[in-house]
């Protein structure tokens, strides 16, 4: 795995858990649920949420809506087009690239983030 893009927390958190983790290249299906810590690298189309307890590392393509529940951990470090609503820290990292409204608790984004669209509080 590439760990470029995550915090030395995050890195340590990922090598003492990494058993823990399910590395995948696809979804299968239009309307998918996370349900296991994952480090998605491939392609998806159509919608993702994201449950409670789930650390989730993006470093594919979304095509469609993200939804991440309280209590998850998204990293975005891929590209994600289409909306994101986030009940939870919403992690933008350097040489993601987002198409699309957000709508999010929290936010986090670092420099190098390339975005187009626009960031609404969650209430």
């Amino acid at each position: 795995m590439d760990y470029s893009g995550l915090s030395l927390g995050e890195k340590i958190s990922y090598w003492c858990n990494k058993s823990d983790f399910v590395t995948l290249n696809t979804f299968v299906g239009d309307e998918i649920e996370v349900n296991d810590n994952t480090i998605f690298l491939g392609d998806f189309e159509g919608g993702l949420r994201v449950n409670p307890g789930v650390i989730f590392i993006h470093r594919g393509c979304i095509k469609g809506k993200l939804l991440i529940e309280e209590k998850a951990k998204v990293i975005i470090l891929g590209l994600v087009k289409g909306s994101i609503k986030s009940k939870s820290l919403l992690h933008l990292r350097k040489g993601c690239e987002v198409v699309g409204d957000v709508t999010a608790k929290k936010i986090s984004i670092q420099p190098g983030v390339k975005f187009k669209g626009d960031i609404v509080k969650w209430n």
